[in-house]
């Protein structure tokens, strides 16, 4: 309570003007940008406005240290750590990775986003089986997620903090279920990350997606993607890209081999320059 009370709010009150016209409670949806965020997005666009692609180097000589910061504050290494646009990007990288049989099965709450919903739906057309287990209470427990598992299950796919109820799950022993029973467990953090700790090693999380443009007050467009590392190499890529590949300057020289941590997801440009 007295590091609550020392907290100059003011000064943080401050960096986001939109307290001057509203009481803001919709950080769950999108969060409004802070000043320190907004001028960072128009020093890039400055960047560009004046210098073009000569201003790469200056763009992108912070990305190593944003993962390491995202890997810690999560609790993984930065090796784990890819950068994607949006939640459910995350959630197809693992449904559309992981090296399905015919007849396996999705175990996961009947309430959870769309984000984390269709991604695996889409997976039935190819004889996976979605069990959606129905709330009590306006709750979908780790004990009820546990309770329809079976000897096919190959993943279970939650929300820690569910959308619509602020239901918190018990992880912990969801995870300690999960790496026991060998399914692995798919996590959507949106609606946590920046309002609650987040341990993916200690709650044994396998896969991990959230969009930053909620409780980490970051704007639309970009997010983070986990994958324990022991997995990085059982996930296929539904979505190579050029920069996914360990010499991607190489323009002419088509090495198709991927790099050997979680960048390998990455599409774009985000780690350009080899970082």
């Amino acid at each position: 309570m007295r590091d609550r009370e020392e907290c100059n709010w003011e000064y943080y009150r401050a960096e986001f003007p939109v307290t001057e016209n509203y009481i803001y409670f919709n950080h769950a949806a999108v969060s409004p940008l802070s000043t320190r965020v907004s001028k960072a997005v128009a020093g890039v666009s400055e960047y560009f406005l004046r210098e073009g692609i000569l201003c790469l180097e200056k763009v992108t000589g912070r990305i190593s240290e944003v993962r390491q910061a995202a890997a810690e504050f999560i609790g993984a290494q930065s090796e784990e750590i890819a950068f994607i646009r949006n939640t459910t990007q995350g959630v197809l990288l693992a449904a559309n990775g992981i090296r399905w049989n015919l007849g396996d099965n999705v175990v996961m709450p009947a309430i959870e986003f769309p984000a984390n919903v269709y991604p695996w739906m889409g997976l039935t057309s190819r004889g996976i089986e979605l069990r959606m287990v129905e709330p009590e209470e306006g709750r979908v427990s780790a004990d009820m997620l546990m309770d329809v598992c079976d000897d096919r299950t190959r993943v279970i796919t939650v929300s820690l903090v569910q959308f619509s109820t602020g239901y918190r799950i018990d992880l912990e022993k969801l995870g300690r279920f999960c790496r026991e029973k060998g399914i692995y467990l798919f996590v959507d953090a949106i609606q946590a990350l920046g309002a609650l700790e987040v341990s993916v090693k200690k709650w044994q999380i396998d896969f991990l997606s959230a969009g930053g443009q909620k409780w980490l007050l970051a704007a639309p467009g970009i997010g983070i993607y986990y994958c324990r590392r022991e997995l990085l190499e059982e996930l296929d890529i539904p979505n190579p890209g050029w920069t996914g590949v360990i010499d991607p300057e190489e323009f002419l020289d088509y090495n198709y081999t991927y790099r050997r941590d979680a960048t390998r997801f990455e599409e774009g440009c985000h780690n350009f320059h080899g970082l």
